[in-house]
């Protein structure tokens, strides 16, 4: 079995099987950064299969979850598939064209018939957080559980980039959507269109004024999503 590990997790794969195991914080290199570690993981174990309930988007199937002195691991079946992140130059632009074509008319339809009138884990106990890029902005920030009294939020993964859709490399069809911790019910515009640029080819001024938009939102306690002011 192979494994890697990062300042918060720990990954074990085989041709059958992925198990991610969240550290404990007197395990990671730097324990006062670390924020909502368990609760992501729990999260991502909710989102999964709530999708494959509810949805025939392609998602890992748990096998697994536990629970265990403030850490959890997850076990899921493997996708077979390539990386959309992976994909070589010369192929690149008829492979966004055919991710973009699906995306619009397929996974993000489906994950919009999904709603709620609050934010937050499709698990109302797991507490609200924002996107990855947004918590790291703001970290040791308190995230308000926002409601909505005349539109409802829409299910949105929040990290739709190429290291997270797989595809068959001959059809280009979309055969996974993973990592599906940020994932929740929010305004749809947190949905932004990832999978079309590099991680390392990202518009940083567009992003920060994600990150800033985001932020702002969260300091309300209630709002219109028609036209998204406080109530």
């Amino acid at each position: 079995m192979t494994s890697y590990s990062t300042s918060e997790r720990e990954y074990f794969y085989n041709e059958l099987i992925f198990r991610k195991r969240s550290l404990r914080k007197d395990e990671a290199d730097f324990p006062e950064d670390i924020q909502f570690l368990p609760e992501r993981m729990m999260n991502e174990c909710a989102a999964l299969r709530y999708i494959k309930e509810n949805t025939t988007i392609p998602v890992p199937e748990v096998i697994e979850f536990s629970q265990k002195d403030g850490s959890c691991t997850l076990i899921t079946k493997i996708i077979p598939g390539v990386m959309l992140e992976d994909v070589e130059d010369s192929k690149r632009q008829a492979v966004i064209e055919a991710v973009n074509q699906q995306m619009k008319s397929e996974i993000l339809p489906q994950l919009h018939k999904l709603t709620r009138q609050e934010i937050g884990s499709v698990d109302i106990d797991i507490p609200v957080y924002p996107p990855s890029i947004v918590l790291t902005a703001y970290p040791h920030t308190s995230w308000n559980r926002i409601t909505c009294k005349d539109s409802k939020f829409v299910f949105c993964h929040n990290d739709l980039s190429g290291h997270n859709i797989l595809l068959d490399p001959e059809t280009y069809k979309i055969v996974g959507i993973v990592d599906w911790k940020y994932s929740g019910f929010f305004p749809s515009w947190f949905e932004e269109e990832l999978w079309r640029e590099r991680f390392n080819d990202r518009d940083l001024a567009r992003r920060e004024a994600h990150i800033q938009r985001v932020y702002d939102f969260f300091q309300r306690q209630k709002v219109s999503i028609s036209n998204e002011v406080v109530s």
